[in-house]
Formats: C-alpha cells, sequence, structure tokens
C-alpha cells in the first residue's frame, strides 16, 4: 500500500495549474507524509453562483471531455512549505514585507497576498509545490480510486475485533465515492 492525497480543485484553479500558470496550491492543513508524495487533482463541480465554470480536457485526436467531477490528472508534491508571516493578523505590519520567498509562492499560487491572509484567517497555511504535473487525456471517476477504512465488524462494534480477519491494522480498501472536502488519503495507482 502506497499512500497518495487527492485533493478537491474548484475548475478555475484546475484550469491555471493544467495551463501551467499556477505551480503553488495552498491548504490549511498538509498530509502527515514524507515528501515527495503523488496528489490527484479532483476536479470539483461548477458552483451554483456560477454554472458556466466547465473545465474540459483536450484528449488525444483533439477529443474535448468535460472534467468537472472527475480526477483531471495528478503531480508530485516535492516540498510542503509553511506560510507564516502572510497568514498572520500583523502581516501588514511587517517590517520591510513579506520575505521574498513567501511573495514568490503567493505569485505561483496565483493569489493576492489579501486573498490568502482573508483564506488563512491568522492561522498559518502550507505551499504545496506541483512538480512532474500530468493532465490526463481521459479524466478519471472517483470510484476508481480507493481509501482505506476500518472492516464492517470493526467498525460496528467500535473498536478491532480481536477475530477480526484483516489483521492488526483492520483497514480494508474502499473505492471513493465522495469528493473531498478538501483532500484525503488514497491509495496510489501505478
Amino acid at each position: 500500500m502506497s499512500k497518495a492525497v487527492m485533493l478537491s480543485i474548484r475548475p478555475k484553479w484546475c484550469e491555471k495549474i493544467a495551463n501551467g500558470d499556477k505551480t503553488i496550491e495552498v491548504r490549511k492543513t498538509r498530509p502527515n507524509l514524507e515528501t515527495p508524495f503523488k496528489v490527484y487533482i479532483y476536479c470539483t463541480m461548477p458552483d451554483a453562483k456560477d454554472p458556466h465554470q466547465i473545465m474540459e480536457i483536450h484528449g488525444a485526436g483533439g477529443k474535448i471531455r468535460k472534467a468537472n467531477g472527475k480526477v483531471i490528472g495528478e503531480f508530485v508534491c516535492d516540498c510542503v512549505t509553511p506560510l507564516y508571516n502572510v497568514c498572520t493578523d500583523d502581516w501588514k505590519r511587517l517590517t520591510g514585507g513579506l520575505h521574498n520567498i513567501e511573495k514568490e509562492l503567493v505569485n505561483q499560487a496565483c493569489l493576492t497576498e489579501a486573498k490568502l491572509h482573508t483564506y488563512a484567517g491568522g492561522k498559518i497555511c502550507f505551499a504545496w509545490h506541483i512538480s512532474n504535473l500530468k493532465i490526463y487525456d481521459t479524466p478519471k471517476e472517483l470510484t476508481e480510486f480507493h481509501t482505506w477504512k476500518k472492516c464492517k465488524s470493526c467498525s460496528k462494534s467500535g473498536y478491532e475485533s480481536t477475530a477480526c480477519i484483516y489483521g492488526e491494522n483492520c483497514m480494508i480498501p474502499a473505492a471513493i465515492t465522495k469528493a473531498p472536502q478538501s483532500w484525503c488519503y488514497v491509495e496510489a495507482m501505478e
């Protein structure tokens, strides 16, 4: 079992990632994985406020495929950088402003300092570095990916059964049927 991560990303940001404009994804949390790790990109459905957020993939032979509600690609997160200064409440009062490194990370995330500060809500965020990006010719369904869950007998009892056939860790693969709120662990595909 090799752990990876699936990220839910809005269509406009998926497009920027696919075009190579966005090379940093900012999140409030980070996975408990050593870098580098594989990340799958799930393109969310269009927002009810803007139903025109349709993501299309131009695959082999020029065929266009709708990508909303599908996994459109993958990348390797080779580094996760904490963003301290831009996310804190006193970010504008910092002498000399942001460090050049943080300014560059904010630019690579296609954000402004003010938007990132609002998103962070005064807490530290993390810049997930995007490398080795691969956009699929044919987007994949969520159900093609698996995560791990406790077996049914142990889930019902609330603790690991001593008679569990899955052994000590009691975890079994389960297809993903619902998109993650932000991100989730998945089994890496080869």
